[in-house]
């Protein structure tokens, strides 16, 4: 095994996990540079990232359960990147966390002092389809470029019951995410993470093929799901769980689904597929979204902007969404782009929406002088006419509740608790019993259910997540 510029820092820290219990001491070991050789990090001690941390040349970084990784704006490298774990095309990182003993990747400050983009978070890089060219640059300053790979079942490792927090640290005019993918292949496994307060996206897809399941998205400034440069991969059980204060400036949403700025060739030809490049075409299913539980929204915002859509699918996106619920946000669905693009992909069945439920969504918003927003618009070239007739096609059984009904779904009343929320419907909720069959998820990838949104009778959150990080010492 090997590593360049790992050490340990001077002293021990001593924490009690429980009250009561000896005190367990750990080592607090300082990770910079490249990471070049097979290495395990270990839980018996917590490991400091300082700067962009590249695991490369094939190396595989192995996490037991329970570790601790920390990362903090205040230690960066000599190129003044926030604290980052990059993972590279070629090698891999194993972070098995369990249920009792998660990994968790989170800020380098004390409980209390805590904010959103403390450091960067993890970025994995693959070999799986995009539609970016191949000497395209990735963001934020992180070395190297798409390049032109053709690996859909690629392997960049796992991640596994994983808590991230505090990431979304911003470099060069660009924020990075609690976790984002460029290029990931399907061999991948993504099951059981959670991101909290990122100040980017919690979750960001640029290409790829990669699956996941069992996602949180807890308070992040931007997007909870955002998909891009031909994403093609299945998302099943994601909750979002928003903080009404908090929004970026961009417009917030649930889901975003672009191509890349415009989404299409210039000439608007050979769309399908698109020069040979895959579309943004992922399938996200029994999804759970809640923005904001009461009408008018608050009138004023701690983060940089304000709310947009639970659902914005534009520029050529082909994405689709099945047996989801989304509840409080002002606009429910936002169908944008050309006629050539994002319209001709919903006449063409690429673009799906079924089994959707907008609960509590449009109405006035106070923030921007009472203007009144939509349940459903069409922008760009599509109309609203279009995009309403879209939605409420019968055969795809979306519906939309209106915020004076949203009690009729016998949520749980503590679902919009940002600090304990219980997710489970009551018992006799519709959401339960409403869950349509779709050609959509009729993959190898997607469980078949019968209810809408992430949750019926089980709560797979228990026990692994952590929705009061800043109050945690870890």
């Amino acid at each position: 095994m090997g590593l360049c510029h790992l050490f340990c820092l001077a002293g021990c820290k001593s924490i009690t996990a429980v009250p009561d219990e000896k005190p367990i001491t750990y080592n607090l070991i300082e990770v910079k540079g490249e990471i070049r050789e097979n290495m395990v990090w270990t839980a018996n001690n917590h490991y400091l990232l300082r700067g962009y941390v590249y695991v490369t040349n094939q190396a595989a970084l192995t996490i037991e359960p329970g570790t601790v990784i920390l990362g903090g704006n205040f230690q960066q490298d000599a190129y003044s990147h926030p604290d980052a774990l990059i993972i590279e095309a070629g090698a891999k990182i194993f972070a098995n966390g369990t249920e009792q003993k998660p990994i968790v990747f989170t800020s380098a400050n004390v409980p209390g002092k805590r904010n959103s983009g403390d450091w960067g978070g993890i970025v994995l890089i693959g070999k799986a389809p995009h539609n970016r060219p191949g000497d395209f640059l990735f963001d934020a300053d992180i070395r190297g470029s798409m390049n032109a790979f053709d690996q859909p079942a690629d392997n960049s490792g796992s991640l596994q019951y994983v808590r991230i927090e505090y990431a979304g640290g911003s470099v060069c005019c660009s924020d990075l995410s609690g976790l984002r993918c460029y290029g990931v292949g399907s061999a991948t496994t993504i099951d059981h993470v959670q991101v909290s307060h990122s100040a980017g996206d919690s979750f960001d897809w640029r290409g790829g093929t990669v699956n996941a399941r069992h996602l949180i998205s807890l308070s992040p400034f931007d997007d909870d799901f955002d998909l891009d440069w031909g994403y093609s991969g299945n998302v099943q059980f994601a909750l979002s769980l928003r903080d009404p204060q908090i929004a970026d400036a961009s417009g917030s949403n649930c889901i975003e689904s672009d191509n890349f700025n415009p989404g299409e060739n210039a000439d608007q030809s050979s769309l399908n597929p698109n020069k040979g490049m895959p579309l943004t075409k992922a399938i996200l299913a029994n999804v759970s979204s809640f923005a904001f539980a009461e009408r008018p929204i608050a009138t004023t915002l701690m983060g940089s902007g304000g709310y947009q859509s639970a659902l914005h699918l534009r520029r050529n996106s082909a994405a689709s969404v099945i047996n989801s619920v989304f509840i409080g946000w002002p606009e429910g669905l936002r169908l944008d782009g050309t006629r050539s693009g994002t319209w001709k992909n919903v006449e063409n069945g690429d673009l799906k929406l079924q089994g959707v439920t907008l609960a509590n969504v449009g109405g006035a918003l106070p923030l921007y002088g009472d203007v009144l927003t939509k349940d459903v618009r069409g922008a760009g070239d599509i109309t609203d006419e279009q995009a309403i007739s879209f939605f409420h096609t019968p055969a795809y059984r979306n519906v939309i509740i209106a915020g004076s009904e949203l009690s009729s779904l016998l949520l749980d009343p503590s679902s919009f608790d940002l600090g304990a929320p219980k997710m489970l419907p009551q018992k006799n909720s519709s959401l339960l019993s409403s869950g349509v069959v779709s050609t959509k998820i009729a993959n190898y990838f997607i469980t078949p259910v019968s209810y809408r949104g992430a949750f019926a009778t089980t709560d797979w959150t228990v026990g692994w997540v952590n929705w009061q990080p800043q109050d945690t010492d870890y």
